[in-house]
This record gives structure tokens, C-alpha cells and sequence, in this order.
């Protein structure tokens, strides 16, 4: 996965994996799964959803290790500077897709396939223009942020 997002309100941490539209790992159809094609969005998130589900408390320590590390040399993001660890953090099991570089026309046209394709293997999808600055995660699906799961099980 590309990034790890803290959400300290509910002290849970998640993988988060960037696409562009352009990739073309995202454009599965139903005849493509049954395609053993391993660069497809669909079988690549559920390999990083079995990965963290084999190693979830290895992934804990490293990630609470980074922390100290980045609170130590100053560089936490500003968002978790009023944390003193990851200590009772939790690892979701289920990876989040962000796409990013999307125009609203190409979510109207693809977010409905890939939504039905990734809902039993994600946590959520979310669609994002140029800029992916504003990330978060809400509670609840918003508009072009769709979460999967019911919120923070």
C-alpha cells in the first residue's frame, strides 16, 4: 500500500492505496475476473488485505516505531502532534482505494462498477480531483467517498 492514514478519533490506522484514473488496473469487468491477471485493483487489494490481516500486530509495532521515530525528530504530521503513541491503535483490515485526478464526469461514468467490484474487499472508495490534500475519512459515505463497511466497526 502507498500510505498509512491515523484517524485519531477512532484510534485506528489504514492503508490507504493511490491510483490516477489512468491506471489501467482499474478498469475490471465481470468477464476480466475470471482472469487470473494479479494487476487488477480488485485482486490487488485483496492481497494487502490478507497481508495485513497475517501480520496485523507486526505492522502495529512498525508503525508505532515510525511514530516515535517522527515525534522524536519533530515531523509529525500536525494532525497527530497531540498524540503521545499509537499505543491503542488499531490496524482495519480492509485497504482503502483513493483515486485521485478524477473529474466528476469519469466518477459519474465509473465510481457505480468499481464501488460493486471492491465492496467486499475494501473498506471504502473515495474519488478525489487533482488534489488529494483534503483526505479524510468520513463516518459515513459522502459524496464521491464511499465507505464499504459499516463506520468503525
Amino acid at each position: 500500500f502507498d500510505l498509512i492514514w491515523a484517524d485519531v478519533d477512532t484510534k485506528t490506522l489504514f492503508a490507504v492505496e493511490l491510483k490516477t484514473i489512468g491506471d489501467q488496473r482499474l478498469y475490471i469487468s465481470d468477464k476480466s475476473k475470471q482472469s487470473t491477471n494479479y494487476n487488477k485493483i480488485d485482486l490487488q487489494l485483496k492481497k494487502y488485505s490478507d497481508f495485513i490481516k497475517d501480520h496485523q500486530d507486526d505492522l502495529l509495532s512498525h508503525y508505532q516505531r515510525v511514530f516515535q521515530v517522527k515525534k522524536k525528530l519533530g515531523i509529525l504530521p500536525s494532525g497527530l502532534k497531540c498524540l503521545d503513541s499509537l499505543d491503542y491503535f488499531t490496524f482495519e483490515e480492509e485497504p482503502i482505494l483513493l483515486i485521485g485526478d478524477c473529474a466528476q464526469e469519469w466518477i459519474n461514468q465509473q465510481s457505480e462498477r468499481l464501488n460493486k467490484a471492491l465492496k467486499d474487499i475494501a473498506y471504502g472508495c473515495f474519488y478525489q480531483g487533482k488534489s488529494t490534500r483534503q483526505f479524510y475519512i468520513p463516518e459515513k459515505t459522502k459524496p464521491n467517498k464511499y465507505i464499504f463497511k459499516q463506520p468503525f466497526e
